[in-house]
């Protein structure tokens, strides 16, 4: 299925899109920010929940290191605030969605 596709499935169900994870080794990361830098302004400019900041989360596919930063699609990547990632377990909170 496109990403246009499962977008408009999200909006039907009420899902806001809030940001993007990326998958990759860091040069390749790097090399793609200017993009990662456009899709995050489209995000801002009307598919993010209203009054969230899109979010960009990088998996380091070869550290396994993760990294996320906040953009508003108005500055650069480069420069975008980090975002303190916090995790706890949460296996009484999981849901079983399934769409068809």
């Amino acid at each position: 299925m496109k990403s246009a596709s499962l977008q408009r499935l999200a909006w039907r169900a009420g899902l806001a899109v809030l940001g993007v994870y990326v998958f990759c080794p860091d040069g390749a990361y790097q090399s793609m920010l200017d993009q990662l830098s456009q899709l995050l302004a489209q995000l801002a400019g009307g598919t993010a929940a209203a009054g969230a900041t899109p979010l960009l989360l990088h998996v380091d596919s070869a550290t396994r290191k993760m990294a996320a930063r906040e953009g508003d699609g108005a500055s650069p990547l480069r420069t975008a605030k980090p975002v303190e990632l916090k995790f706890s377990p949460c296996v009484n909170q999981l849901v079983c969605l399934t769409a068809w």
